[in-house]
């Protein structure tokens, strides 16, 4: 009885330890293939960017209508809609008429009606996946979250409905 119940514990130890093992090497070399491919992403999106993008979008989480889409206060959100605000953003950072960092592009004089007044909102948590969302997209180069033509640098709308040109 003692030899099986000693058996029985090394088949599992040594499942266990295969097992620690595959999941070490998978997870170290997906680690390295992500700093890797790193250098190939479209943009790099920094914590700041995300944010002040949020901002842009939504405004403070606690009050309705001081973002360029409102996501905190729509019963549906139109993804498509929210994709032309942000494809305008990075439309406008791939060209050359403009700032190439999305701080600048957003806080230009007369370019986004909600800054300054949004520098101090709190986005909320739904709309911070939203943005992070699309931003994880766009850097791995997803061909579905660019909505609208890479020459449009424009848009006016009436927080749900935008039209780009």
């Amino acid at each position: 009885m003692k030899l099986k119940d000693d058996t029985t514990s090394l088949i599992i130890l040594v499942i266990f330890v295969i097992g620690f093992l595959l999941l070490f090497m998978f997870g170290f070399f997906g680690l390295c293939s992500t700093i890797a491919n790193a250098e190939e992403l479209q943009y790099g999106f920094t914590l700041e960017e995300k944010t002040l993008l949020s901002q842009m979008l939504s405004g403070d989480y606690r009050k309705d209508g001081d973002g360029e889409y409102d996501i905190d206060y729509k019963w549906e959100i139109n993804k498509n809609e929210v994709y032309k605000v942000l494809c305008i953003v990075m439309n406008r950072q791939r060209s050359p008429k403009f700032p190439n960092k999305i701080k600048d592009i957003l806080l230009a004089k007369k370019q986004f009606s909600v800054f300054p007044r949004n520098l101090k909102a709190w986005p909320s948590v739904k709309t911070w996946n939203i943005i992070s969302e699309w931003c994880t997209s766009y850097d791995l180069h997803d061909p579905s979250i660019q909505v609208i033509p890479k020459h449009h640098l424009y848009f006016n709308g009436n927080g749900t409905i935008n039209k780009t040109r």
